[in-house]
């Protein structure tokens, strides 16, 4: 009679722990199910009027939607910042870095930051024993961020372009390194140059392995030349030789001559240019010795 009482104990027990394990698994559904339902409700839905969006001075708040990929009504539960940031970056050229944050319930907020462009740069891939060139445009760090078409753009940006080669892909990246570096010196040049000589107003710029910088600029409308300057320079020495080209430039203006081609004298520690007037070199060494 004990045993019998202990076996009923035994599948009392038993059948209790089975009863709650049902009763738990029951729970746990019916919350699930009352969360999605929760999840789900309008309170959660945002739309694109619930949406803040900063730092878009290039791009519309609609097309920032609809990069991003939140151009219409979605849950805020659904929402992956992560995917929204990595959307942005890579879709659009403009976009240099993207930040999504979400704030409970149905609110988000986009910051974005822009590539500003400084300057437009020609760009040379090898490919299938092929030279290929397109325009790109330039922020200020030297990163080409997309290609220069006149629908994307507004300013009037100096122009540069490289004479390198372009072989082998490792070849391609150490040209792209150097060229970064070029790109800023170029807007160091530029910078320089619109302080000292505006007169004569830049038009384009190039850059050559063995031969450096060269500035192409206009005057009155008419007249055309181009300086020659030092690679590897200090902005010090750009600035003298700039200076320089402004004095001698001047001079023959206000004499009715025009050089079609100033060359910096390396040999000269004066900073002198030889002047090209024609078919004639005049040796520039000092102010008024022409």
């Amino acid at each position: 009679m004990k045993s019998v009482l202990n076996i009923l104990k035994m599948l009392g027990y038993f059948f209790s722990v089975v009863l709650l394990a049902v009763l738990i698994n029951e729970i746990f559904y019916a919350g699930s199910d009352l969360i999605s339902t929760l999840k789900r409700n309008d309170v959660f839905i945002v739309s694109p009027e619930k949406i803040d969006i900063y730092g878009n001075d290039r791009l519309s708040d609609r097309k920032v939607l609809q990069l991003a990929g939140i151009d219409k009504p979605v849950n805020f539960h659904d929402i992956d910042t992560a995917k929204l940031e990595n959307n942005l970056k890579k879709n659009s050229g403009w976009v240099k870095g993207a930040w999504v944050q979400k704030s409970y319930p149905d609110h988000v907020k986009i910051t974005l930051e822009e590539h500003v462009p400084q300057m437009i740069v020609n760009s040379r891939r090898f490919r299938d024993g092929k030279d290929f060139n397109s325009l790109w445009l330039a922020d200020g760090a030297g990163k080409l961020f997309m290609k220069a078409e006149a629908s994307t753009y507004n300013e009037k940006l100096p122009v540069l372009l490289f004479d390198y080669p372009s072989e082998d892909e490792e070849r391609q990246k150490e040209n792209m390194i150097l060229r970064e570096k070029n790109i800023r010196d170029a807007l160091m040049i530029v910078s320089v140059w619109n302080e000292f000589s505006p007169e004569c107003e830049l038009e384009t710029m190039s850059y050559e392995a063995f031969h450096g910088y060269s500035v192409k600029c206009r005057r009155g409308g008419k007249l055309t030349a181009e300086v020659v300057l030092k690679d590897g320079c200090s902005v010090d020495d750009w600035r003298r030789m700039v200076r320089k080209f402004k004095e001698t430039s001047d001079l023959l203006y206000s004499q009715n001559r025009w050089a079609g081609e100033y060359v910096f004298d390396e040999a000269d520690n004066t900073d002198g240019f030889r002047a090209y007037l024609g078919k004639v070199v005049q040796n520039v060494r000092k102010k008024g010795e022409i």
